[in-house]
């Protein structure tokens, strides 16, 4: 326990971070801390994660038909390429499609290899998709997901250079901007909400999200700062809901776009029932054509929630 705590101290020095210790952040890393970390008797953990929370407010508020088809119109379509563009629902594949450093190895990893069960990745994706971004991760997903979500930070090609390489992946400016350059063009419509939040807080120093929401990014921001907090009001309604309608339900920590709380043992059924009503109130309440998705897991432990 020494140890792990000793370590966590050591990177949050690194990173020029000082304050608490973040026991419920820090034990999601460390499969050591999480076994530790024990339900009371009688009751257990639950743990509800959004299932590409900002991908889903991301195509719902852009209407991009190729972020649609990523988080909602190709869920449970078998991938295939559409020219060279990767058709699958996932964000972080379907650009890797198209970003210089990844195209050939996932166009390879599609046509010229068998996953690790032995059936092609298309097919394996409509059977357990996992089993697919664990064998490409190293290759092109990771890389991908770092420039997604980068680029949507509204990084540029200098600064996209120093992050890609700080996750392990070198790249010439020519190969920054050509990666920014193909993820804009890949989703025009996201594009074109970008360049609408941004002229308005330009013109007004400001800007309020769907939730009442007021901040005042710099204007190459203004995305992400849209997004990210509407995400957050998401979870807050969410959570609001929630342990309204279950007040059997103990909150413990929001880390992220996961919400993690305990109830008693013999209320596991009710609450996948309640969990699924609470689910659906707020995608009422919400009105979106992108659904809010929830994963739920339930453990006596930290270690079986991850």
């Amino acid at each position: 326990m020494t140890d792990v705590i000793s370590e966590y101290y050591e990177k949050q020095a690194k990173k020029g971070k000082r304050g608490g210790l973040n026991l419920p952040a820090m034990s999601r890393k460390s499969l050591n801390f999480m076994s530790c970390i024990i339900a009371d008797p009688g009751y257990v953990f639950v743990s509800q994660d959004v299932v590409a929370l900002e991908p889903s407010i991301t195509a719902e508020m852009s209407q991009d038909h190729m972020y649609m088809y990523a988080t909602l119109n190709g869920i449970g379509q078998k991938p295939y390429y559409d020219d060279t563009v990767l058709r699958i629902d996932d964000i972080y594949l379907m650009s890797a499609s198209v970003f210089p450093p990844t195209r050939m190895k996932l166009w390879d990893i599609y046509h010229n290899r068998l996953m690790p069960t032995g059936k092609t990745f298309a097919d394996q994706w409509v059977i357990d998709s996992e089993v697919c971004k664990d064998y490409c991760k190293k290759e092109v997903r990771n890389f991908a997901k770092v420039a997604c979500l980068g680029i949507g930070y509204g990084m540029g090609a200098r600064k996209f250079r120093t992050t890609a390489e700080e996750n392990g992946t070198i790249l010439s400016y020519k190969e920054a901007k050509g990666t920014i350059d193909a993820y804009w063009e890949l989703f025009k419509g996201l594009k074109t909400l970008r360049d609408t939040l941004s002229w308005n807080v330009k013109r007004t120093k400001a800007q309020v999200n769907p939730f009442g929401y007021r901040s005042t990014p710099d204007d190459h921001k203004a995305m992400n700062a849209f997004i990210q907090s509407s995400a957050s009001g998401v979870l807050d309604v969410y959570c609001l809901k929630l342990f309204q309608f279950c007040p059997y339900a103990e909150f413990i920590a929001l880390i992220h776009d996961e919400v993690i709380y305990s109830i008693p043992a013999e209320l596991q059924d009710k609450l996948k029932s309640d969990s699924d009503f609470v689910a659906e109130s707020l995608n009422s309440d919400l009105g979106w054509s992108v659904p809010i998705r929830f994963g739920t897991k339930i453990a006596t432990t930290f270690g079986g929630l991850k």
